[in-house]
């Protein structure tokens, strides 16, 4: 009775190590999956930004004589690209911008805040651009795409 009590308690103690190892061996492989995900969106977001086709909606309404459109289209697709919603957390695009929340670089944000400070009369308050306006926002927007462009061109040869 002894022996066949023995014979047991190794069987279970053989039984618990294999479920560890395994338990072990599924969370370890679930942690590698997930740091190479996290690490391939990060990727993928940094180099799958084009913004030149914010300033290709930009150039077309301004062809169209859609002043307003220009800048409001324009500037929700580097919105679209550059601030995933994810980002706001219950903050105003205001607020991220003053704040650096996004965690851009300076650059970036100091374009996108003379953007912004440009868009924002036009989308809510219905304000017609002037040509200086229209200029400003056009040189921060490609300054921006050029940027993106330098950006992606050093991380991809990373």
């Amino acid at each position: 009775m002894l022996e066949t009590l023995v014979y047991e308690t190794n069987f279970w103690l053989a039984i618990n190590i294999i479920l560890v190892i395994v338990i072990v061996g599924l969370v370890y492989r679930q942690y590698l999956a997930g740091r190479q995900n996290k690490t391939s969106e990060e990727g993928d977001e940094a180099l799958g930004l084009d913004l030149s086709n914010s300033l290709k909606i930009f150039r077309e309404r301004l062809a169209e004589t859609e002043l307003e459109k220009a800048v409001t289209d324009s500037f929700q697709e580097v919105l679209r690209q550059v601030l995933p919603p994810q980002k706001f957390q219950g903050k105003t695009l205001r607020e991220l911008l003053v704040s650096n929340s996004p965690g851009l670089s300076g650059e970036v944000l100091e374009h996108l805040r003379k953007m912004y400070d440009i868009y924002e009369p036009v989308r809510y308050g219905d304000h017609r651009p002037t040509a200086e306006e229209l200029n400003l926002f056009k040189s921060s927007l490609e300054s921006l795409v050029a940027h993106v462009r330098v950006w992606r061109s050093v991380t991809s040869n990373v």
